[in-house]
């Protein structure tokens, strides 16, 4: 999943919805892409073979999913924070980026059936139907919340060139006066 950036994000003005009415369009977002995925979960498990990182992940996000929901609704119903008018910030939050986060799973499953190393029409199917869903409903959401995507090998450039940076600011600055010889010296009296 690509890193996004948007002005829109930075918007704090007021969004015409409270905070808990966001939350509760986005967690209903995520509840059917969690019971999209575990359809596709139950449908693909017959067919895999080992285990993996991919399905771990999977797996524990299936797990954990419902309980998440059920206390983020509790909370988006009963504090009194939520009953306030949503900034535009925290509409996108609880909407796009809540949903690329759901998306995420979805992508990972698709990795869990690549993983795959029996091959079977099945998993090629669900493979595909997921990295369809990722595609499709990324685009759509990069287009509605006005995201541009930053490409993958400039964000590597740029971490890269932060990394080296900080290697030779730090190797200058703590550069020791008197280097120590590479082996002890030892005096024999």
């Amino acid at each position: 999943m690509p890193y996004f950036t948007s002005a829109k994000i930075a918007d704090r003005g007021a969004a015409g919805v409270t905070r808990d009415e966001a939350k509760l369009r986005g967690l209903d977002v995520q509840q059917r892409l969690a019971e999209w995925l575990l359809e596709r979960y139950v449908l693909a498990a017959p067919h895999l073979t080992r285990e993996t990182p991919w399905q771990r992940t999977v797996h524990a996000y299936l797990s954990s999913v419902k309980d998440d929901l059920r206390a983020e609704r509790k909370q988006a119903r009963t504090e009194a924070d939520f009953a306030r008018e949503a900034t535009v910030a925290q509409l996108f939050d609880s909407l796009y980026l809540r949903e690329l986060d759901a998306l995420t799973r979805v992508r990972q499953f698709a990795g869990m059936l690549a993983a795959e190393p029996e091959r079977s029409q099945v998993l090629a199917d669900l493979r595909a139907e997921a990295e369809a869903k990722v595609r499709d409903r990324a685009s759509q959401l990069a287009s509605a919340g006005g995201l541009h995507p930053v490409p993958i090998r400039a964000l590597v450039q740029c971490q890269l060139a932060a990394l080296l940076c900080t290697l030779v600011a730090v190797r200058e600055r703590y550069r020791p006066a008197h280097p120590r010889p590479p082996i002890a010296r030892i005096a024999l009296g």
